[in-house]
Order: structure tokens, then sequence, then C-alpha cells
């Protein structure tokens, strides 16, 4: 199901599906571009994705792995509040952590090609990404593991605003959001 833009659609998920829902992104896209016409794209791919609402598969619980299967809302997305912001050197900084070779990244980024992993430093945190997602890679003969993510965010929202972290951990999984409580006293803080 996709919402917004005064449309209502449902239809089951397979492959052929990924082009139809292509244009509704697009579309969600060029709705939010509207409003915000000065926000970089990174900016309201955050939009879109921080304001998604998760799809209850089974039992009506949330799947752990079900990310990308989300209510595509663009109409809250105008109106995200936060978003997370990315350059060129975060996408860098992440592929490098990741193992990529200057060849590979040169590539994937469309030129530089004596990019060199040694001109990024490192990105800080489990996967170095500022992004509204987290990932940890695991391996086969981990029994326990941890993660430290660092974001930062900006508030696009209107005037003083709050927001109070909330966190749905799997079972048997913990985590600590710190500080669990920002507050911002003007737009673009």
């Amino acid at each position: 199901m996709v919402r917004g833009l005064g449309i209502m659609l449902s239809f089951g998920l397979n492959y052929g599906d990924t082009i139809l829902l292509t244009t509704y992104v697009a579309g969600a896209t060029d709705y939010v571009k509207t409003f915000h016409p000065n926000w970089p794209s990174v900016a309201i791919k955050s939009a879109l994705m921080t304001i998604a609402k998760p799809i209850r598969i089974v039992n009506g619980q949330e799947l752990p792995l079900n990310s990308g299967l989300d209510l595509l809302d663009p109409t809250k997305a105008v109106h995200a509040g936060l978003v997370f912001n990315m350059s060129m050197p975060s996408y860098i900084h992440y592929l490098c952590k990741e193992g990529y070779n200057n060849t590979i990244i040169a590539l994937l980024i469309g030129g530089k090609p004596h990019l060199q992993c040694s001109d990024y430093p490192l990105a800080e945190g489990s996967n170095g990404l500022n992004y509204p997602s987290m990932h940890l890679k695991l391996h086969d003969d981990d029994k326990s593991f941890k993660g430290v993510y660092q974001h930062t965010i900006t508030q696009v929202g209107y005037g003083i605003s709050t927001y109070k972290a909330a966190v749905h951990a799997p079972k048997g999984a913990e985590v600590k959001v710190i500080p669990n409580m920002l507050v911002f006293n003007k737009p673009h803080e």
C-alpha cells in the first residue's frame, strides 16, 4: 500500500512491482520538493524514510528485517521535523569503512579515478553512515555484539521543538539512545 497525493493503492509485492513502486517514490520525492525546493535530495530521502510506517506482516508484529517495506506518506514527509543529511565525503567514508577499494569507489561515484581512502578519515560509529537506519555486520561466530552509531540530524520543523527517542528493540536486544531527548530552539539547528 502506498499512501499520499490523494491516492491509496494496495497490491501484493513481487519482483515486477519494483518499477511501479519506483514511480510512486519519484512522485513522492517531487511532492516534497515542491514544498522544500532548497532541500538536497538526501534530506528529502531522509524525510520520506523517517516518516514511513512499518508494515506489520506476521500476527501484527513488525519483522526485524523488513526495511524498505514501509508505508510511504509524502504528505507527512513535508513536515518530517528531523532529517539526516549526508554529503559525498560521508558516502566515501562509509564505502572505505566497508572495505571497498579506491577503483570501485571511483566507479560508484562517477569520477575521481585517483581517489584514495587514506584521504578520507574513517567515519565514526559502527557503520559510519549518517542515515535514518542502522545496520551492523555480524559474523557466524558472533554470540554477542555491540554497535555504536553516531548521527547528526537537522531540525527542519518550525520554532522550538522537542524530540524524545522511542525504540522498540527486538526481543533479546538492548538499545540505548544518548541523549534520549533533543530540544531545538529554531529551524536548521
